[in-house]
C-alpha cells in the first residue's frame, strides 16, 4: 500500500537531505528518524530534530557543558538569590507576596521565568500591569547576574538558520515557547511548516466514551494485546496519557500485568522523585525533625541500598515505640534532647541502638551543615560508605543516582569558579530543591509500549496509538508546558495551545500502517 497523502511531506524531507526535520520534541524527532531508517534505510538521524535542540543548534550553543552559557542550576541560584534579596527587603509585589518570606521553592518558579522574562516584557497588553512590574524587576537583575557571572542567556542570543539548509517545521503550534522565539524564521524562504493532511484515511478519528476508567484502561490493554497476538511488536504501539504520576503508572502497570503487556515510560521525572533522591529528602527530614518517629521509619525504609546496621534498625523501630518518642516535631534540638533522655535512661537497651542513633545524628548533622557544596560531597560520601552496603540496583536507578551526583559535582565546580553560591538555605536544601527543578529521562530498552504524557511525543508514529483521558481537562497540562506564558502571569482569555482535537488530528496524522513501503515522486 502506498504512503497516505498526510504524511508524504514528511518523508519528502527525509529523503531529501537539504532538509532539516523540526518536530516539537526530541522524542518526536527520534521516533521519525527511526521509522524513517526502517523505511527508507540511508537517512541521517541529526537531521530530525526536537524544537529545544534545534534552537540550540541555530544560536550555536549545542555545547551543553560550555561554562559560559546559562542553563537550569544558573537560573535556580539566581533564583535563590532572588529569594534572598526579597526576604530581606521586598520589591516584588505579585510573583512573590511582599509581606511573607518566600519559600526557597519560589527559586524553582523565578528560573522557570528568566528565560522568557524578555518575551514577557514585550507582552504588556497581555499581562497585569502589576505583574509586568515585577517582569520588569526581575529582568534587570537577571541581567545584572548574568554580567556579574559572565554567563550568556541563550534566549537572547541571535539565531539563525544553518546555512545551505531547508527547515520543515511539523505542528508549531505544539512547540513548547515558539511565539517567543520563532521570530528568526518569519518570512524565510526556506521554511515550510506541515500541520497534518486531509485525506479520507484520518475522517474517523473520533473520541470513544467508557462508563469508567477502568473500563477505558481494559479496553485498550486488550486491543494491544490483539495487536500483538496477531504479528505485531509492542514498539508499535503508543499510549498517550495526560500525565505520568506515581499514580497513573501504578494503574497502567496493573493492566498491563493482567494482559502480560511490557511498558516502557517515556517521559522524564525529577531527580528528586527517584530512589536516590527520595532517600535524600528523607535523610533532611529525619535531620530536621530530629529524628521524629515517622522521620526515622521513611529514612530507614528509603534508602535504596540495605543498611551496614540492618541488625539494629528492628530494635530502633521498637525503642521509637518503647520511648514514646513524637510521631512528629517541628523543634529539632527538643527532639534530641528527648532521644538522650531516654537513650540514658533505659539501662537494659543495647548499646548498638545509642552509638547507632549518634553516629546518625552526627551524620545527618554533615550533610545539613556542610557550608559549601565539596563539604556536602565529601559528607555524602562519607555517609554512604559508613551506613549503606555496596549492592546492585537497576539500571534505571543507577543512572539516575549518577546523574544526581553527576548534579553534585557540577554545583561544586560552580561554587568554586565563583567563589561562592547565593544561597539563603544550606547547601543541603539547596541540593534538594535543584534536584526537585531537574528533570531526567533514562532510556528505556525496546521491545516495549511507549506510553507518553501528553506533551512529550505528541507526533510519535506509530500503527497502534490510544490517548487515554482525552477531554478538554485533561488536556490543560499539555498546554501549561507548550505555552509561552507562564502560569499565573496572563488571565484565562489567552487561547490555549493544545486541547482535546488537536490532540485527534495529531493521532490521525501520524498513524503508520502495516505493508506501507515509500513511493515519492
Amino acid at each position: 500500500m502506498p504512503l497516505e497523502r498526510s504524511l508524504k511531506r514528511i518523508f519528502e524531507a527525509a529523503v531529501d537531505r537539504s532538509w532539516i526535520l523540526v518536530f516539537p520534541s526530541q522524542a518526536d524527532a527520534n521516533s521519525w528518524a527511526f521509522t524513517a531508517a526502517r523505511l527508507i534505510k540511508a537517512v541521517e538521524r541529526d537531521r530530525f530534530l526536537g524544537w529545544d535542540r534545534f534552537l540550540a543548534r541555530c544560536r550555536g550553543v549545542e555545547n551543553e557543558a560550555d561554562p559560559r552559557i546559562c542553563n537550569h542550576r544558573h537560573r535556580f541560584a539566581w533564583g535563590l538569590e532572588v529569594v534572598d534579596l526579597q526576604a530581606r527587603s521586598p520589591t516584588l509585589h505579585r510573583l512573590l507576596h511582599p509581606e511573607l518570606k518566600p519559600p526557597p521553592s519560589r527559586a524553582r518558579y523565578l528560573g522557570s521565568l528568566a528565560a522568557k522574562l524578555d518575551f514577557l516584557s514585550g507582552a504588556q497588553s497581555s499581562i497585569d500591569p502589576e505583574i509586568l512590574r515585577d517582569i520588569l524587576i526581575l529582568r534587570e537583575h537577571y541581567t545584572k547576574f548574568l554580567s556579574s557571572r559572565s554567563l550568556v542567556e541563550p534566549s537572547r542570543l541571535t539565531a539563525h538558520i544553518p546555512e545551505g539548509k531547508n527547515i520543515l517545521l511539523i505542528f508549531p503550534g505544539l512547540f513548547p515557547g515558539y511565539p517567543f522565539c520563532a521570530d528568526f524564521l518569519a518570512g524565510a524562504p526556506n521554511v515550510d511548516i506541515w500541520e497534518g493532511g486531509n485525506d479520507s484515511e484520518g475522517k474517523n478519528q473520533e473520541p470513544m466514551g467508557f462508563a469508567s476508567q477502568w473500563n477505558e484502561f481494559d479496553w485498550v490493554f486488550s486491543q494491544c494485546r490483539r495487536f500483538i497476538d496477531l504479528g505485531g511488536l509492542p514498539e508499535e504501539i503508543a499510549i498517550h496519557a495526560p500525565r505520568l504520576d506515581s499514580e497513573t503508572t501504578a494503574y497502567l502497570g496493573r493492566f498491563a500485568r493482567r494482559y502480560d503487556l511490557p511498558l516502557g515510560y517515556r517521559a522524564g521525572s525529577p531527580l528528586s522523585a527517584s530512589s536516590f533522591g527520595r532517600f535524600l529528602t528523607a535523610a533532611a527530614a529525619a535531620g530536621k525533625e530530629g529524628f521524629s518517629a515517622q522521620a526515622a521509619r521513611a529514612f530507614f525504609d528509603a534508602s535504596p541500598f540495605p543498611w551496614k546496621i540492618a541488625k539494629e534498625i528492628p530494635k530502633i523501630l521498637r525503642f521509637l515505640d518503647t520511648a514514646s518518642i513524637p510521631e512528629h516535631s517541628a523543634d529539632s534540638r527538643g527532639m534530641r534532647t528527648l532521644w538522650r533522655e531516654s537513650l540514658g535512661t533505659m539501662n537494659s537497651l543495647d548499646p548498638a541502638i545509642r552509638e547507632a542513633y549518634k553516629g546518625l545524628s552526627r551524620s545527618l548533622d554533615a550533610l545539613s551543615g556542610a557550608k559549601s557544596f565539596p563539604a556536602l560531597r565529601s559528607a555524602l560520601f562519607q555517609f554512604r560508605g559508613q551506613w549503606l552496603e555496596e549492592a546492585p540496583i537497576s539500571p534505571s536507578q543507577e543512572a539516575k543516582m549518577e546523574r544526581i551526583m553527576a548534579e553534585l559535582d557540577t554545583l561544586a565546580r560552580l561554587e568554586e569558579s565563583w567563589g561562592g553560591f547565593p544561597s539563603p538555605i544550606s547547601r543541603f536544601d539547596a541540593f534538594l530543591e535543584l534536584l526537585g527543578a531537574t528533570t531526567y529521562a533514562v532510556s528505556e530498552p525496546e521491545g516495549r509500549i511507549s506510553v507518553y504524557p501528553y506533551h512529550v511525543g505528541p507526533l510519535v508514529p506509530g500503527k497502534l496509538r490510544f490517548a487515554l483521558d482525552a477531554s478538554q481537562d485533561s488536556t490543560a497540562g499539555a498546554s501549561a508546558v507548550i505555552s509561552p506564558y507562564p502560569a499565573g502571569i496572563v488571565g484565562n482569555e489567552t487561547p490555549l495551545p493544545w486541547d482535546d482535537t488537536i490532540l485527534f488530528n495529531l493521532k490521525r496524522n501520524t498513524k503508520i500502517r502495516r505493508g506501507w513501503r515509500i513511493r515519492i515522486a
